[in-house]
């Protein structure tokens, strides 16, 4: 027997909260999601790279790249990108993608590597 939700998240039920209102925004969203997705993946893939769920989540990526256009590199997680996933990705696809500016991701990620050497604050 399934167990009822005992509180649906805040944003579920914010009147306030903006919600996509064509289907290519819902499908630009997921695609971004996904690619968040295949970075979890690869973090709990029993080899710590790739998993059939990785491969599941990459087919969903393709699929949705091929009729939307690929997401810029800076919306989903530096090491995919880093590692060189994103472009090989849609290189094996055969698909085109925005070019990566390795630079600036080499700063963000000495920025993001800064910062988490500096001790957490909490209010």
């Amino acid at each position: 027997m399934t167990r009822p939700v005992a509180e649906l998240p805040a944003r579920l039920v914010d009147p306030d909260e903006e919600y996509p209102t064509t289907l290519e925004e819902v499908a630009r969203q997921e695609l971004v999601m996904l690619w968040s997705d295949l970075s979890m993946g690869r973090r709990n893939a029993v080899n710590g790279v790739w998993s059939m769920y990785c491969d599941g989540i990459a087919y969903r990526i393709v699929s949705l790249t091929r009729i939307l256009g690929a997401v810029t590199w800076e919306e989903m997680d530096s090491e995919l990108v880093s590692s060189g996933l994103y472009e090989r990705i849609h290189a094996e696809a055969g698909l085109e993608h925005p070019p990566v500016d390795w630079d600036a991701l080499r700063e963000f990620e000495a920025r993001r590597a800064a910062e988490a050497d500096r001790p957490l604050r909490l209010r």
